[in-house]
């Protein structure tokens, strides 16, 4: 998974697809395996540790800082939380999260990088059904702070911080 280059609603829209992407990575390996048998609690992990590694050292420029690595371990608990939902319902019934744009604040561009200011929500579960689990607050509306810097003709993310945004239901 890549963050494209584009306008700031593109590029925002890759940001989000890149998350969503993550949240829900190894979905189709989990199906395809739960289909031959059971599966194992320390493969769901396994799968999410891995699924957290590719997609930090892939969207990221700070991979291997240690100050990030708590923040790339509640990405993965919630990918892992993703998988073990997975495991839980009947074959063909599983919902990939995703997430929705709910206002483009800010944005500035230069030859160096890309600075955007958005409010974005995580929908973890179908239309009309709970979410279960902990999703770090995504699944309310949420401020996102994106730095992205250019690498070849792709973005990765210089620094991201997300915060609880005020003024939705």
């Amino acid at each position: 998974m890549r963050i494209p280059r584009g306008t700031p609603k593109e590029t925002i829209g890759g940001v989000l697809n890149a998350y969503g992407a993550w949240l829900n990575a190894g979905s189709e390996v989990l199906s395809a395996w739960k289909a031959r048998g059971a599966v194992p609690p320390q493969c769901v992990d396994g799968l999410a540790g891995r699924n957290a590694e590719a997609y930090a050292a892939t969207i990221f420029t700070t991979h291997a800082d240690v100050a990030w690595q708590e923040y790339f371990g509640a990405v993965e608990r919630m990918n892992a939380q993703t998988l073990q939902s997975l495991l839980a319902v009947e074959p063909g019934k599983a919902h990939r999260g995703t997430f929705e744009l709910l206002q483009e604040i800010d944005s500035s561009s230069t030859d160096n990088g890309t600075f955007l200011k958005f409010d974005a929500v995580y929908k973890a579960a179908a239309e009309g059904e709970p979410a279960e689990g902990e999703w770090e607050g995504w699944d309310k509306p949420t401020r996102w702070y994106v730095e992205l810097v250019p690498a070849q003709d792709f973005f990765v993310i210089n620094y991201i911080e997300q915060t609880p945004a005020a003024g939705y239901p």
